[in-house]
């Protein structure tokens, strides 16, 4: 860290150490190497901290969420921003990672996520234009559950579990347009349904959080996992089923879809109601 003053003097000797062994032939700190190695383990063990600067959103973030049926105004409620800079670990690296004034066709979302027990803000950064195999599509600082923040109720009839931001925040905005009801008693019962994402899909649910989400949804609740149609989203909706008994479900394969955003984008809600209610009333 170059603002700490005794690490920039150590920098700077190790600097005249290596040109001294250069010009002077002689040979290098035999200290050196070691303290170098424990200070890159340090930088890598520590949490980045991330800091956002947001600006309004414009047509074009509107027509791109737009795209998996989520407004704006739902995304104002549920931490999503747009971002016109953000820094990583300023107080060492003052300069920002990002500006949008300079790369307008490479849009940054923000999704902000809670804080650490050290008050450090949980935040993953999201490039949605980026190709995944050649760029940085995500940045983040934590490995944690999404979308626990909105879970504020004590009891659901259900809690999915989804694998990624965008799918859960079109999701979410899905069944808050279709408040999904279902005979009960000679009345028609609102269903009242939580939906969270894992932060990859490869994620190992740890038995802490299973707990908490189970205590969720009681006795009478369930917890279901709506995984990718592919082998990668398959593997983790099967650990899931055989590590807690969670119910699996996916988007038929009759659908060429493998997500439920690819399914907003590609449906209508007509078409997403009638899949619904089958998997409901299965």
């Amino acid at each position: 860290d170059v603002s700490n003053k005794e690490h920039f003097q150590f920098v700077l000797k190790h600097i005249a150490y290596t040109f001294s062994d250069i010009i002077y032939g002689k040979e290098k700190d035999p200290l050196v190497k070691d303290v170098i190695i424990e200070g890159i383990n340090a930088v890598r063990n520590k949490k980045q901290i991330i800091e956002l600067v947001t600006r309004p959103w414009n047509v074009a973030d509107s027509l791109y969420w737009k795209n998996f049926g989520i407004n704006l105004n739902f995304l104002n409620t549920r931490f999503v921003y747009a971002v016109d800079q953000f820094y990583i670990n300023r107080s060492s690296n003052p300069n920002p990672k990002y500006y949008y004034d300079k790369s307008p066709n490479d849009p940054c979302y923000a999704y902000v996520l809670g804080q650490d027990k050290r008050g450090i803000v949980n935040i993953k950064l999201y490039f949605p234009k980026r190709d995944k195999k050649n760029e940085v599509k995500f940045i983040t600082n934590c490995n944690v559950l999404e979308g626990i923040l909105h879970l504020e109720r004590d009891k659901y009839d259900a809690i999915i579990i989804t694998k990624s931001s965008k799918d859960r925040l079109s999701l979410e905005s899905y069944l808050k347009r279709a408040n999904l009801s279902l005979p009960y008693g000679g009345s028609n019962t609102n269903l009242v349904i939580g939906v969270i994402n894992i932060p990859h899909e490869t994620y190992q649910l740890r038995k802490v959080e299973y707990d908490w989400l189970k205590q969720k949804v009681g006795s009478s609740g369930h917890l279901i996992s709506f995984m990718d149609n592919d082998r990668v989203g398959k593997r983790e909706a099967i650990w899931l089923l055989r590590e807690y008994n969670i119910i699996p479900i996916l988007i038929p394969e009759e659908y060429a879809v493998k997500d439920f955003s690819e399914l907003a984008e590609n449906y209508s809600d007509d078409c997403i109601n009638k899949l619904t209610y089958n998997t409901i009333n299965y």
